[in-house]
């Protein structure tokens, strides 16, 4: 997945084709303007959206449901609203011209087609919202894990070599477990781990 040139779009990461049903979605990302100006943010979402936008660079408050979501759409099929019309529009939050702000956009889907969009729109714009497309990629700042430059953590190989279990993996640490709800790290371990059977024991690795 390219990330410069995902927006606030879910279709290019879940076509509609194949329908998919029964799950639930969330975009994060950093928002920056261009332009110092008071914006109006719209959601579509099938079945149910709420969209989030922090007023700093801090994603800390946008998970608290104590906090009145921005904008929430439940009507499903329907396009960008005009504001006042329902939930779906926010009310104008003013926004700096190169300053950086985190935002949420979450939806859960049922059945039927699946969908959550956001676009924006300054304050004064005579666009119609119908006509609205998604915020552009230039505007979005990925956020999330950044790549690793370790390899993927995973047992390659298991040999029996004269009654030894011989363990091969790729990753950092390799972690053992009877019961596999305590997991503790092979101290100094390295791969190829050679084992004693005496009882049951899982293993995995992980980086």
């Amino acid at each position: 997945m390219d990330y410069a040139t995902i927006t606030l779009d879910s279709f290019l990461v879940i076509p509609a084709v194949p329908d998919i049903n029964t799950y639930g979605g969330r975009f994060r990302a950093w928002l920056t303007p261009e332009e110092t100006a008071q914006y109006e943010f719209f959601i579509r979402a099938d079945d149910q959206g709420e969209f989030r936008i922090s007023l700093d660079d801090k994603f800390d408050t946008l998970d608290d449901v104590s906090i009145t979501a921005d904008a929430v759409d439940a009507s499903i099929g329907d396009t960008f609203q005009e504001s006042g019309f329902d939930l779906s529009t926010s009310v104008p939050i003013p926004l700096q011209k190169g300053k950086r702000y985190a935002l949420q956009v979450i939806w859960k889907e049922g059945n039927g087609t699946d969908y959550c969009q956001v676009a924006w729109r300054k304050v004064g714009d005579t666009a119609a919202a119908a006509d609205l497309l998604p915020i552009a990629s230039k505007f979005l700042s990925y956020y999330g894990p950044t790549a690793s430059t370790a390899p993927e953590p995973k047992i390659t190989k298991i040999s029996l070599q004269s009654g030894i279990v011989v363990l091969e993996w790729t990753g950092l640490t390799l972690q053992s477990t009877d019961d596999l709800n305590t997991w503790v790290d092979e101290s100094g371990a390295t791969s190829p781990f050679n084992v004693t059977p005496t009882q049951k024991r899982f293993y995995r690795v992980k980086n």
